[in-house]
């Protein structure tokens, strides 16, 4: 709680790789996190996920960074990566605010996630821009669609799928 993750460059190096999760706000047995900043960061690599907030996630803001996937052995799930299982970890209020992603599988995915924001990302050469769906890319989440969402002033190219949404209260609030 109450981090301030900020100016850091996580690129691959000759010796290593970014091949799993690079940010990976997940910790202890309650999957919870709040009141984090993830801010101004550069992520350049072939990871499974840049930023992943833990399931129970809120009131957390990401912003300002710079993501790129470079195509490795490890298969790409979605740069910013919001999931919750519906129950008790339902992520909530979170911001994702002013980042650049290119590359990868999906750019931002909220899957079983309510009331977040994502606004004013720029996000190209991705398969997906933003997702919003009741199970993950990686098959794990919720049974339940994710609602309330703000998805606004998003410049997306150079993608198959723009916004893509799927249940009855995916696309209630765009």
């Amino acid at each position: 709680h109450y981090n301030l993750l900020e100016n850091n460059k996580l690129i691959n190096g000759n010796n290593y790789s970014l091949d799993q999760e690079v940010i990976d706000m997940v910790g202890g047995n309650s999957f919870k996190n709040s009141f984090n900043t993830v801010r101004n960061n550069t992520i350049i690599g072939n990871f499974q996920t840049a930023i992943r907030p833990a399931k129970s996630a809120t009131d957390n803001i990401i912003t300002d960074n710079y993501i790129e996937f470079k195509s490795g052995k490890v298969a790409n799930i979605a740069a910013i990566y919001l999931y919750g299982d519906g129950g008790f970890s339902t992520p909530k209020g979170n911001k994702i605010n002013n980042n650049t992603i290119v590359g990868g599988k999906t750019g931002i995915e909220l899957s079983g996630s309510d009331n977040n924001e994502v606004k004013n990302n720029d996000i190209s050469n991705v398969i997906k821009g933003i997702s919003l769906l009741k199970k993950s890319s990686s098959g794990y989440g919720s049974s339940i669609s994710p609602k309330n969402n703000i998805v606004s002033n998003n410049k997306i190219n150079n993608i198959d799928y723009g916004i893509r949404g799927e249940g009855e209260y995916a696309f209630s609030n765009l």
